[in-house]
């Protein structure tokens, strides 16, 4: 396995849209080795030209799937928008748009998963729903599972 980089995605003034920001910050404060850990409010165009075959691209946002608020998905590339989930983005592009034009533009290589949680209140200058804020200890568990469990896969290859 290549390089692990989990990009928290988010806007700090918007309720739940900060949930990945906070989520990333939180797996941050962790210093579990390996893994680089970023927080932004949008996703740039560096994120994908690092990436080389083996690398591992994991997205931490917010979402607008029409669940329960707090609810977690679980998500390749490819799924976002065959899903349905829309970003809740107050701040430009969503996810599923900078995926679309990294694919197009033939820069989208090695793996990418999203870990996106259900919004409930995205009220500027609010904090997070407590919805929300319980499912950040869940994302994280499944982020650190999933990763450990790529290490395993290396590690048997």
């Amino acid at each position: 396995m290549g390089i692990v980089r989990v990009i928290g995605l988010g806007n700090e003034w918007s309720g739940d849209d900060a949930v990945g920001l906070i989520a990333a910050q939180k797996l941050r404060e962790k210093n579990i080795p390996d893994i680089e850990v970023r927080v932004t409010d949008v996703p740039d165009w560096e994120m994908f030209e690092k990436l080389v075959s083996d690398d591992v691209l994991i997205f931490i946002d917010a979402c607008d799937g029409g669940g329960e608020a707090g609810a977690i998905y679980q998500l390749h590339s490819d799924e976002i928008m065959e899903r349905g989930v829309r970003h809740c983005s107050s701040h430009g592009l969503g996810l599923s748009h900078w995926l679309s034009m990294a694919e197009v533009l033939g820069k989208k290589t090695g793996r990418i998963l999203i870990y996106a949680i259900e919004i409930g209140d995205v009220t500027m200058g609010s904090g997070l729903s407590k919805k929300v804020e319980n499912a950040i200890p869940k994302v994280l568990n499944m982020i650190e599972k999933k990763i450990a469990g790529l290490s395993m896969e290396t590690a048997h290859a």
